[in-house]
């Protein structure tokens, strides 16, 4: 097992700071356990899930996951038991971890600026170095693409995570608004919400008589559910939804 270092903070630091170690290496690195509290996940389970996410993206990158997300246990300390998995970030993997928690959390907005910023230093003073080192110019050329190529591929493993979490937010309010009676059951706003499509009175009122429709012919009926706003609603199987849209041209 590798040993780490705390290291002194200056009056005033960032708590992400007063938290930051060095491991055995010199690099610094955050503990998960400790990362997860500031950004404010009290339990491990849910802070695990955002660790997965931040090292799916990190793979997409083309890292070497192990060498960035280290694994390592928690010491329980003087209350006893058995320690605790727990892993060892680096900048990169704090970075990655920040960015695929929970945008609704105030704390993670923090980290994720934090972290970012923390990044960009290191981007400025790897490339200070670079063209303070004496090397020759293709070398040179070689390390600033390089730069500019890591730069990019974080760039668009942000975007993914905020793309796939604006589409999870949306599925989400869709099923809210739905009042599910069933799994899989929508209201056609519901379902013109989830699917992109016109979500004005008179086309929701077009999708959900073709639904009713088919419905009929099935020999089926929908099931009414009570709307916090519109009042009685019906709602429809996905699968009759979808061929209701389809046959309103309204899904390719």
């Amino acid at each position: 097992m590798t040993s780490t270092s705390l290291q002194p903070s200056e009056p005033g630091a960032s708590p992400f700071d007063q938290i930051m170690e060095l491991d055995s290496d010199g690099t610094p690195i955050w503990r998960a356990r400790r990362l997860m509290m500031l950004m404010g996940y009290p339990r491990w389970a849910d802070f695990q899930r955002v660790i997965a996410r931040a090292m799916a993206a990190a793979r997409n990158t083309e890292m070497e996951v192990s060498e960035v997300f280290r694994a390592s246990t928690e010491n329980p300390g003087e209350q006893g038991g058995r320690p605790r998995e727990d892993f060892k970030l680096t900048r990169d993997a704090a970075y990655f971890t920040a960015l695929n928690g929970d945008p609704n959390k105030d704390e993670v907005a923090g980290a994720q600026r934090y972290f970012v910023e923390q990044t960009k230093k290191q981007e400025r003073a790897e490339t200070a170095a670079q063209l303070a080192a004496p090397v020759d110019d293709l070398a040179l050329l070689e390390s600033l693409i390089q730069v500019v190529r890591v730069n990019r591929q974080q760039v668009a493993a942000v975007q993914a995570a905020q793309a796939q979490q604006a589409e999870e937010q949306r599925v989400l309010t869709a099923r809210m608004d739905s009042v599910e009676s069933k799994h899989d059951w929508f209201a056609a706003l519901a379902y013109a919400k989830m699917n992109r499509l016109p979500t004005d009175i008179a086309s929701a009122r077009r999708l959900g008589t073709a639904a009713s429709r088919l419905m009929k012919r099935m020999g089926q009926k929908p099931a009414p559910m009570q709307h916090p706003i519109w009042g009685t609603v019906n709602t429809y199987p996905i699968a009759v939804l979808d061929e209701a849209a389809e046959i309103l041209g309204g899904l390719e």
